[in-house]
């Protein structure tokens, strides 16, 4: 395992969080509505077969959580849901650049592209329905 970069001591405009080379940073943000957590539902990022797992978590309490991520170019499927009150879930995926989709609903499964920080293939405004 590799070490983990230390922050920086004074605050930065942007996290202080240094991506090894050929990756570059990104964030999931969760919401529940209920502020009790996601109840069993979880966040996962899949190859773009959506056979391999390859990050995950959930919001385990309260209404919000931010999750930083070094994750490699590429392209995949963000799949949300899962849990005993979906409806009380919303999500947002950013890059460091700015770029950022947001979802409203859950379950949900949306594919994406990553390439040198940025986000491509955004999903459109009605994300498809896991199945």
């Amino acid at each position: 395992m590799l070490p983990i970069p230390a922050p920086t001591a004074l605050p930065t405009p942007k996290p202080s969080f240094s991506c090894y080379t050929g990756t570059s940073l990104y964030s999931v943000r969760l919401f529940d509505s209920g502020g009790d957590g996601w109840q069993g539902a979880t966040w996962t990022i899949y190859d773009p077969s959506m056979t391999y797992p390859l990050l995950s978590g959930t919001l385990a309490a309260g209404a919000s959580a931010r999750v930083f991520q070094c994750v490699i170019d590429g392209c995949g499927w963000l799949v949300v849901g899962g849990g005993s009150a979906d409806s009380e879930i919303s999500y947002a995926f950013d890059s460091a650049t700015g770029d950022s989709f947001m979802v409203r609903t859950a379950p949900s499964s949306n594919y994406f592209c990553l390439e040198n920080g940025t986000i491509g293939s955004v999903p459109s405004v009605e994300p498809t329905v896991s199945p």
